[in-house]
């Protein structure tokens, strides 16, 4: 598994049904804006997308993508390094 495919996961700005929305006291507009993974409104939204993962040999790798109403700002940043586990 590779970091990338997660932040892709992540990046997904599809909401869910109605049907599946849970009710949480904000309004049914306001459950669609916040069911997908990746959030835009004018009033809130993600700012960055991590990802942290860790083999069994303590390997770790680090990614990270910000971003600015609703687009990537930079590049994505990535880090590898081993714990010493």
């Amino acid at each position: 598994l590779r970091s990338e495919v997660l932040i892709a996961v992540l990046s997904s700005r599809k909401a869910f049904p109605d049907g599946r929305l849970p009710d949480t006291g904000v309004g049914l507009e306001m459950e669609r804006t916040l069911s997908p993974p990746f959030i835009v409104s004018h009033s809130y939204g993600t700012r960055c997308t991590t990802v942290l993962l860790m083999d069994k040999h303590g390997g770790v790798e680090f990614a990270e993508q910000s971003y600015l109403r609703g687009k990537a700002v930079g590049k994505l940043r990535q880090y590898r390094f081993t714990t010493g586990a």
